[in-house]
């Protein structure tokens, strides 16, 4: 029954299965399986729904009572999270026009390591064939 009322509860916020996951930090399939009533929610997640958006635990497991503890505890809850999605925001834009940068510089230093990697690969394959090359010359011991 707790799949039911995590889908109730994540209706009433207006989020997706993976953007609740993604808050909670778990994975999608794992919000899908209890929501169909494969598993049954952990510890965890119910510290992360309390903690996170004010949810009434007895209503979460049991199905009694309102499903936050109170408006004003459900509606602090919400603000933090906003607060802290918009703080997110904030520190990608100050990195702005220095996100293309990082990242070219990123792949150009990807594509030197993968050029050196082809060039030793490239080595060793020339010292492998002289090696067998030089076995098949070698004069038999026997």
């Amino acid at each position: 029954m707790s799949g039911i009322r995590l889908k109730k509860l994540r209706d009433e916020l207006g989020l997706t299965q993976k953007e609740l996951a993604e808050k909670l930090g778990f994975s999608q399939s794992y919000i899908a399986e209890i929501e169909k009533g494969k598993k049954e929610p952990s510890r965890k997640l119910l510290l992360q729904l309390k903690s996170l958006y004010a949810i009434n635990v007895e209503w979460f497991l049991f199905g009694e009572g309102p499903m936050f503890k109170s408006e004003e505890q459900a509606l602090q809850a919400r603000i933090q999270e906003l607060e802290a999605e918009l703080k997110k925001m904030e520190e990608v834009e100050e990195l702005g026009e220095d996100i293309p940068a990082t990242i070219k510089t990123f792949i150009q230093r990807l594509q030197d390591k993968i050029g050196k990697l082809e060039t030793e690969n490239t080595y060793l394959k020339v010292l492998l064939e002289a090696y067998k090359t030089g076995l098949k010359n070698a004069p038999n011991s026997s």
